[in-house]
């Protein structure tokens, strides 16, 4: 029992220490966190025209898009990768941090179809 209790307060430091994707806070104590207000903009760009995301992907995916979430990116990027037949999908991704800096994480050079430059 005092294991199981120990394990409940320590599994979230692992949103601190080794996580992939520092804006996924699943598993993090909110209350801690300032990931919450992060915004993020992100342009996806199929064979030179860009996405009109909100007709393309459900509401909840964009919302996830705006929070900086890589998986999601990722997974939108291959969504969109399987319509593209053959063409690059690219994605600039820009963030407006916590302390109000911004930050560019995606240059929308990566072609994410080939997950590579």
């Amino acid at each position: 029992m005092v294991a199981f209790l120990v394990l409940q307060l320590l599994l979230p430091l692992t949103y601190y220490t080794v996580r992939e994707d520092r804006f996924d806070e699943r598993f993090s104590w909110r209350m801690f966190s300032d990931v919450r207000m992060v915004k993020c903009q992100a342009g996806f760009n199929r064979g030179g025209t860009g996405v009109t995301m909100s007709q393309e992907f459900h509401m909840a995916w964009n919302t996830l898009v705006q929070r900086g979430r890589g998986d999601v990116i990722d997974a939108v990027g291959q969504e969109l990768c399987e319509g593209a037949r053959g063409k690059p999908v690219k994605v600039r991704l820009e963030c407006r941090m916590a302390d109000g800096s911004k930050q560019l994480l995606e240059d929308g050079t990566r072609d994410l179809c080939s997950g590579g430059e």
